[in-house]
């Protein structure tokens, strides 16, 4: 009856908890540039949808990724790991 009873309370109590945590949403372009958008300032492309969002939230002005391929980029940021450290997910294997 008690592990019913703190089941109830937990489940009960598990929307105010999950209320707190933030909505991320990681928008990955590739073959576009932080000039290819309007939110970073950009007047020749037309970018609204992504200017709405960016508006709402946080934009990343200082990043830096070390690889110039797109999946072995996306890795690396996605993982946190040099491109040396990831192997096949960055096109080392001679195989692939």
């Amino acid at each position: 009856m008690k592990f019913s009873i703190g089941l109830l309370f937990g489940l009960w109590m598990l929307p105010l908890v999950a209320a707190d945590q933030p909505n991320i949403l990681f928008i990955i372009a590739d073959d576009a540039s932080r000039d290819s958008f309007g939110a970073y300032g950009c007047q020749y492309v037309e970018t609204p949808g992504f200017d709405r969002i960016a508006s709402e939230g946080v934009l990343f002005t200082q990043a830096y990724n070390c690889n110039p391929k797109c999946a072995p980029a996306r890795a690396c940021l996605l993982t946190g790991r040099y491109s040396w450290q990831l192997e096949e997910a960055c096109n080392h294997n001679p195989f692939l």
